[in-house]
């Protein structure tokens, strides 16, 4: 099994009920996890599922930072920032307006460069950082 993946689930012991229009959600990135609510307002658990497989393909295949969403309105974004490099990805978690972001079906981007969109990382934001093989094994590349 990858220990890189977004988990939904109807039943996460000991997680509190979803408000209406949210899902359960897991997030696994290396030895962290963390359970949250994904906003199904504009994106499905279908989509969900798609855009993360595919981001996780683009990263690896073009060795490029991406953004992975886990929770995604019409006014605001949860987000993963990966920045790639090569034998690891570092994750940093984002709050964001949607006006910042480019949508395109199930892939998200900056509308400013990537390095003006995260600034520069100082050391008190939270990363985590994985093996880029852990996101080859989610995309199905390894």
């Amino acid at each position: 099994m990858c220990n890189f993946r977004l988990s939904f689930s109807d039943d996460f012991s000991g997680m509190e009920v979803a408000p209406p229009g949210y899902s359960p959600v897991k997030l696994t990135l290396g030895s962290f996890s963390e359970r949250m609510f994904s906003d199904q307002s504009v994106w499905s658990v279908a989509d969900y599922r798609l855009h993360w497989r595919d981001t996780a393909k683009y990263c690896v295949e073009n060795k490029q930072n991406v953004i992975f969403c886990s929770s995604l309105s019409k006014a605001t974004a949860d987000l993963w920032v990966a920045v790639y490099g090569g034998e690891t990805v570092k994750f940093y978690s984002v709050m964001t307006k949607v006006s910042r972001l480019v949508v395109d079906q199930t892939m998200i981007s900056p509308k400013a460069s990537f390095s003006d969109f995260l600034g520069e990382p100082s050391t008190n934001w939270s990363c985590w950082e994985v093996p880029t093989a852990y996101l080859e094994c989610f995309a199905d590349l390894a």
